[in-house]
């Protein structure tokens, strides 16, 4: 079994998936809220012999263990999120162009991974009911490289303008970064999907189940980064041992509220082209993607990366051009072929235009963003 995603789809599902998150966490804190003033609750009549030995043959266990088990799941589903995960990376030592330019001079890694498992039944006896639960049971895992000739950063336009004055509260700025390997043409694609099934077929067979997953990895590239956008300003209070704090003392949700009134949220996808029999630091490409060169505009900075910065060449790979009958073959491959006007819109730069002594955004969305202070979707 084969795990596939829909590119179209994947920042769809991001959202759906983050959404989730956000209201499963608010339920948890909530409940660990009800369980604390239930606890409370019961202390008062500690004191009273008779609803004592009630509570303690009865509700005061039952409190007990419901506020342990939801405190439990509160605490693994806050150390989970986005937000702990930005925290863990902030970056005061590095500037924003900084971080960027080095994601966007750094080489794409592609990386297939294959699970075996079968899924394990388990009763368990609860109140005297015999309750079975089913388990994914992970028996092997091999990994194995996408090796491609020649890549170049074709991510287009970083953009994040804004008037100063406008975010004098903003400290830092969240990334929500992702990796995404682009096609230069139609035989680069028939060797990536050759690879990926016999890398599949290879192993098939040694348990119930197969799946297969593809990891894009960029040198520095974490998904959430927290970086400071203003110079010589590290502000109290935002850190990973801060959120532990109040992850402990049950009050993660307020905090998290407050991170993000500090903070500027941005997603952007990196993007780059590979081809396993052509070179792409060629003049001829340099005039083909020379449009879709990756750049960085941030207030008053503006940086265009250098050509020989963005692409690289591969001194592992033996170079093989193709033959009549593969290029033949791969034609059925040209719409996964990248298309610069159709596949390399971002859509998510923020980028703010003076009018009429008012800043705003590119759409509606964006001026929605400038309103609420740059929160999260």
């Amino acid at each position: 079994m084969e795990n596939k995603e829909n590119p179209g789809n994947k920042n769809q599902k991001d959202e759906k998936k983050i959404t989730w998150k956000r209201v499963v966490d608010w339920i948890l804190q909530i409940l660990v809220w009800l369980g604390g003033i239930l606890l409370l609750y019961v202390d008062v009549y500690e004191y009273n012999s008779y609803l004592e030995s009630y509570f303690l043959n009865g509700s005061f266990t039952s409190v007990i263990v419901f506020e342990g088990v939801i405190y439990w799941w509160y605490v693994v589903f806050q150390f989970c999120t986005p937000n702990f995960c930005s925290l863990r990376h902030k970056k005061n030592d590095i500037t924003l162009i900084q971080k960027m330019k080095e994601i966007f001079t750094n080489p794409l890694r592609v990386e297939f991974v294959c699970q075996s498992y079968h899924f394990k039944v388990t009763l368990n006896s609860i109140n005297g009911s015999v309750i079975p639960t089913t388990e994914k049971e992970v028996t092997r895992v091999e990994s194995k490289f996408f090796d491609f000739y020649s890549s170049r950063d074709v991510s287009g336009l970083f953009a994040l303008n804004y008037d100063k004055s406008f975010v004098r509260d903003k400290f830092y700025i969240q990334l929500d970064l992702s990796a995404e390997a682009c096609f230069a043409d139609a035989v680069t694609y028939s060797d990536y999907k050759k690879a990926k099934d016999e890398f599949l077929k290879e192993n098939e067979g040694f348990d119930t189940f197969t799946e297969l997953t593809e990891v894009n990895h960029i040198e520095g590239l974490t998904a959430f980064n927290l970086i400071n956008i203003v110079e010589n300003n590290n502000p109290c209070g935002i850190s990973a041992f801060w959120y532990a704090f109040f992850v402990i003392i049950g009050f993660a949700e307020i905090y998290k509220l407050y991170v993000k009134t500090r903070c500027i949220y941005k997603t952007f996808t990196i993007k780059k082209l590979v081809s396993t029999r052509y070179g792409l630091n060629t003049e001829e490409c340099d005039n083909k993607y020379n449009q879709f060169n990756p750049s960085i505009s941030f207030g008053q900075e503006n940086l265009q990366i250098a050509t020989n910065k963005i692409s690289s060449t591969s001194d592992k790979f033996e170079l093989s051009l193709p033959s009549q009958e593969e290029i033949e073959s791969s034609q059925q491959y040209n719409d996964k072929v990248f298309n610069a006007f159709q596949n390399n819109d971002n859509g998510d730069n923020i980028v703010l235009q003076e009018n009429n002594g008012n800043f705003v955004g590119n759409n509606e969305e964006d001026n929605i963003n400038l309103k609420t202070g740059f929160l999260p979707k």
